[in-house]
């Protein structure tokens, strides 16, 4: 049994994008959420600010999943050209996958800079208690 019987080269090349961008959305949908849930649980009293870069970043690749189904409703593909001649990547709902690509792009940088907070709000966190932890006079 062949997964592709009866399909054109151009809806063959649309099915694997098609499942790239849903498989790279999830698991990056995933990273985001887990991060946030790492990011968003209150340590020594105080919640972390940078657990909102994580949530941005989901709710943007919520924007990039739906713009797959934007890209491509009920049609088998994302790439416009029917006839074998017409380049691949061109047309009105390639250019929907490549809006999609770009919002996944603002996801991966919400993320990064998510990351980026969560590591010096970590370090200023453990800073303020090793001084608390240290009593003023004790090194002398």
């Amino acid at each position: 049994m062949n997964l592709f019987t009866g399909m054109t080269n151009h809806q063959v090349v649309s099915s694997i994008l098609g499942f790239l961008l849903f498989n790279g959305y999830v698991v990056l949908l995933v990273i985001s959420l887990a991060a946030f849930w790492v990011t968003s649980r209150p340590r020594r009293g105080r919640v972390r600010v940078s657990a909102i870069w994580h949530m941005v970043a989901a709710l943007w690749m919520m924007l990039a999943f739906i713009s797959t189904v934007w890209a491509a409703p009920v049609e088998k593909s994302f790439i416009d050209a029917d006839q074998v001649s017409e380049p691949f990547f061109q047309g009105v709902r390639f250019q929907k996958v490549i809006i999609g690509l770009l919002f996944a792009a603002v996801a991966v940088a919400c993320m990064l800079i998510g990351a980026v907070r969560a590591g010096r709000e970590k370090r200023a966190a453990a800073q303020r208690a090793l001084r608390e932890e240290i009593p003023a006079g004790a090194g002398r």
